[in-house]
């Protein structure tokens, strides 16, 4: 009898433990399996943990759309969302505002990740790593791209740091090579169309400098170059990254 008093006794303390939010989340997700039926609810998608097949029609239409996580007065707050359709295909894992992103991390079949913040569902400012190791750090426009100022680091090593427009270097800023023909090389100046385009400064290595006119990657105008103890090699016209000799 004593035994029996025991084994109920244990099983009152121990067989009624509740379930952490992550192993409620992984039966609710067990349970769904790789085809949810659609609008079904699995779990509490009111105020609760739950996982649903849903389809956001905010600005684009997606097919085969599953959230799992939390949720508040029926939309998502705070959970992991899997979109699939369309020719897109990604996971975002982070906070809901009105189903929309507002603070996650964005990640693609192909390894490439967004982490950073949301403005009505689009990115805003955050860090974005590219498949091939390049990664950008700064702002975006609601269409996903560079746009603003920001930091462009390549897998090679060089560096932008400036104002991008629509994707592309435009503006000011500073790009300075790392590894390849090169080297330890900086340009600060003007930027068009991810071409050095305008007025800059161009220092080698080796500590020669250009002061000038560039059009489209090229000296290119007015501009003097001078060697590493400030002597003038050139100063007048240049073009194709020659100098002219009038």
């Amino acid at each position: 009898m004593k035994q029996l008093l025991t084994i109920v006794f244990i099983g009152l303390v121990f067989g009624g433990c509740k379930q952490t939010p992550e192993e409620i989340l992984s039966n609710i997700k067990k349970e769904m399996g790789e085809d949810p039926i659609d609008d079904k609810c699995y779990g509490d998608c009111e105020n609760g943990l739950g996982g649903k097949k849903i389809t956001l029609t905010n600005r684009y239409t997606f097919i085969g759309e599953t959230f799992i996580g939390e949720w508040k007065d029926g939309k998502m707050a705070k959970g992991t969302l899997f979109v699939k359709g369309n020719n897109v295909e990604y996971k975002y894992e982070g906070l809901f505002k009105d189903d929309l992103f507002i603070e996650g991390t964005i990640t693609h079949p192909d390894g490439s990740m967004y982490v950073g913040s949301f403005i009505k569902g689009k990115q805003s400012m955050g860090t974005f790593t590219n498949a091939n190791g390049d990664k950008y750090k700064g702002m975006f426009e609601e269409g996903g791209c560079f746009h603003g100022y920001g930091t462009y680091t390549y897998a090679n090593g060089d560096v932008y740091e400036g104002v991008f427009y629509l994707g592309k270097m435009k503006g000011q800023g500073t790009y300075t090579f790392g590894k390849g023909r090169n080297e330890g090389d900086t340009y600060v100046g003007e930027w068009k169309d991810d071409m050095k385009h305008g007025y800059g400064t161009y220092t080698y290595a080796n500590g020669d400098k250009y002061v000038g006119e560039f059009k489209y990657n090229k000296k290119r105008g007015q501009g003097i170059f001078t060697d590493i103890n400030g002597g003038v090699l050139h100063s007048g016209f240049w073009k194709n990254d020659k100098p002219i000799n009038k």
